[in-house]
């Protein structure tokens, strides 16, 4: 049991530097896009103006990609500890659930126990699953079949996702990115100000229903931002139309590995 928790400790800490080096990236890509919310011109000078950093050819591999693989890599395997642990807990009779769950919350950082405290953290948690699932497919659509179809990647803007929340499937897409977005915001936001909390940075941990708050906020702000970004707000002209049908036509066949 000693070496299972001593193996939990170290990923606890692999998991909490890759997420805050990976959160370099969350914080100006979706904060960028909440800027449609007042200006979608704000929002797209925004995306432009972050991938300087995040698209650097030394940054975007070695601290975007790396610190993403290194934290959903560390995330599961702690998963499969904290569920051995169960296992041997309930083996042994001695399991309460709300204690179970708050034991296994992370070596260094304590949580209050309250069952509304442990239900934010189980939102961190799901919401780091639902990122898990469709991280795969954004980065695929959104950056490697640019990189295969155009001679300018640098050319896709935010019309594209204008387009989309247009075209014929919006009712899929729609909640998707509303989904994807809104997980996106809580699970960095809730992530940050732990690892900042265990790092002594931040001395004052949030009051039990205010990630509560702050998620509703998060899926309100995206929603809103979306919207936005559909041109429900203003005209957003989208001169590269055919481009981006040829990218979404494209995105199947990279999957495929045909181009």
């Amino acid at each position: 049991m000693d070496s299972i928790i001593k193996a939990d400790r170290a990923l606890a800490l692999v998991q909490q530097v890759s997420g805050l080096a990976f959160s370099s990236f969350t914080v100006l890509h979706l904060g960028g896009h909440l800027l449609s919310i007042v200006s979608f011109s704000w929002a797209d000078s925004a995306l432009f103006a972050s991938r300087v950093f995040y698209q650097n050819p030394i940054v975007e591999p070695l601290v975007i990609g790396v610190s993403l693989l290194t934290h959903i890599g560390s995330s599961a395997l702690r998963v499969a500890i904290r569920y051995r642990r169960q296992a041997n807990l309930k083996a042994s009779r001695k399991t309460v659930p709300e204690k179970a769950e708050q034991a296994d919350a992370g070596a260094s950082v304590a949580y209050p126990a309250t069952s509304l405290t442990v239900k934010e953290l189980r939102y961190h948690r799901l919401t780091g699953y639902l990122l898990s699932v469709f991280i795969g497919g954004h980065v695929l659509a959104t950056r490697i079949t640019p990189l295969k179809v155009f001679m300018d990647p640098t050319i896709v803007d935010l019309t594209f996702i204008t387009q989309t929340l247009n075209g014929q499937v919006k009712w899929l897409y729609f909640p998707y990115f509303a989904a994807f977005g809104t997980a996106g915001i809580y699970h960095t936001a809730y992530g940050v100000q732990q690892v900042l909390g265990s790092l002594r940075v931040v001395r004052r941990r949030m009051k039990p229903g205010v990630w509560t708050g702050i998620l509703v906020a998060s899926s309100i702000a995206m929603t809103t931002a979306l919207v936005a970004m559909s041109g429900a707000f203003e005209h957003i002209p989208i001169p590269l139309a055919s481009k981006w049908k040829q990218l979404d036509d494209a995105v199947l066949q990279v999957a495929l590995g045909r181009i």
